[in-house]
């Protein structure tokens, strides 16, 4: 309707003055209000339900969310999981030392959390070895107990550990060390020494290293052999290709690679892009001992028992800066930074995050709780489990898992130190 200049200034005049109003009440307000009060905030929507537990660095945390908040608990636990059944793994302490001689090692042990029965699935048999034959050389010695001191410069020192690298379903990969140290007497007082390096495969339900063709059958186990086989020889080329270029020592250094033969036992399992693989490990012999070739890894077919391994891995990203595991309405997010350290996260279906908790990284594997429910009798277990962890001495049990999370180059040929027994 057009409007007359007359009826056009009311109107103007209407809107002017409701706008005074509110202006006028505004100011009112603001000024009954408190001197640095703010807006009241929206309420913050609950978490999704959701219960899990994840496995970051050396411990393992059971995060639990839904209308009344958010829980997270850690315990320095180191589990693995197949056949519907949680295991806790551990690396003790194996002192078979003498006043003069100096034995010490560790063993891998797994122990199901329900029963509580435990079982050594791995020992170095470096260091029980050197003890025995010490022992019917010298008959009239006693071992140390717990509480006796050792010499400060012992005649022999052999001396073990173990590092658990990562945990895939039944199987467990190890990387251990053995250092023997010794007094020679050749017309003067000499110290000789020697170190040993290798990995190895453990099934944790027979408690035995194994070997390709037990993990992914005859067939498959050769081929990821021989893949293997071919990766070294392309790693051996290259170090020739560059010697030769550089300086023109590739004479002096085939010799030195022909301490480094390839062994298809040793290897340790891995992943690429989310499916199976496996990353052969040469470890060196005579004077190159305690030095190591690393190998890229290499795919291998698909074994059955990776279809439970998949649903507790991370969906594979593009770079190392992150990881998800997802379902239906939940996302959890594990992003990394150069702490060596990754924020958890939570979301749900609208992209709505809460924070969770700064873990050790990498995070490794989540296991749902919830979907589906565990029994009851898995459910007390775990709680037990994390009750227990908090009352493990260190000297007692701890859980060794060594961080793998940057990336490696395609080879490295590495000294590894002498890694003395920690008391």
């Amino acid at each position: 309707m057009l409007r007359t200049p007359q009826g056009l200034y009311s109107s103007l005049m209407r809107h002017a003055l409701s706008a005074a109003v509110g202006l006028a009440v505004a100011g009112s307000l603001a000024a009954c209000a408190p001197r640095g009060a703010r807006p009241a905030a929206r309420p913050t929507p609950p978490a999704p339900d959701a219960e899990f537990l994840i496995s970051a660095g050396d411990s393992t945390f059971w995060v639990r969310s839904g209308a009344s908040g958010i829980r997270v608990r850690g315990a320095p636990l180191l589990l693995a999981h197949y056949g519907q059944r949680f295991y806790e793994l551990y690396v003790a302490d194996d002192d078979r030392s003498y006043y003069d001689a100096v034995f010490t090692g560790q063993r891998v042990f797994r122990r199901d959390i329900e029963t509580g029965d435990s079982l050594a699935v791995f020992e170095d048999t470096t260091v029980p070895h050197a003890a025995r034959a010490y022992a019917a050389s010298h008959p009239s010695d006693v071992p140390l107990g717990p509480d006796d001191d050792a010499s400060d410069d012992p005649s022999t020192s052999v001396t073990g550990d173990v590092d658990i690298l990562d945990v895939h379903g039944p199987y467990v990969s190890l990387e251990f060390h053995a250092s023997r140290e010794g007094r020679a007497t050749t017309g003067a007082r000499q110290i000789t020494s020697r170190q040993v390096v290798g990995r190895a495969v453990v099934d944790l339900r027979r408690g035995h290293v194994v070997s390709l063709r037990a993990i992914f059958g005859h067939r498959g186990g050769d081929s990821v052999g021989q893949r293997g086989r071919r990766a070294y020889r392309e790693a051996l080329d290259s170090v020739l290709a560059r010697q030769a270029t550089a300086d023109g020592r590739a004479r002096a250094a085939a010799r030195s690679l022909s301490a480094f033969p390839f062994d298809s036992a040793s290897f340790t399992l891995s992943d690429i892009a989310g499916q199976p693989a496996v990353a052969f490990f040469v470890p060196g012999r005579g004077d190159q001992g305690g030095h190591a070739l690393g190998l890229p890894a290499v795919r291998a077919p698909v074994p059955p028992w990776w279809d439970e391994e998949r649903r507790v891995r991370p969906i594979p990203d593009s770079d190392s800066t992150s990881d998800a595991w997802q379902r239906a309405a939940v996302t959890v997010t594990a992003r990394y930074d150069t702490t060596g350290e990754a924020h958890l996260t939570l979301a749900d279906s609208a992209h709505r995050e809460w924070s969770l908790a700064r873990v050790p990284a990498p995070v490794r594997r989540l296991y749902w709780l919830d979907r589906p429910p565990v029994d009851a009798a898995t459910r007390r277990a775990l709680v037990r489990a994390f009750d227990e962890s908090a009352l493990y001495a260190d000297d007692a049990r701890a859980a060794r898992m060594a961080s793998r999370r940057a990336r490696r180059p395609l080879m490295r040929l590495t000294g590894l130190p002498n890694r003395r027994y920690r008391r």
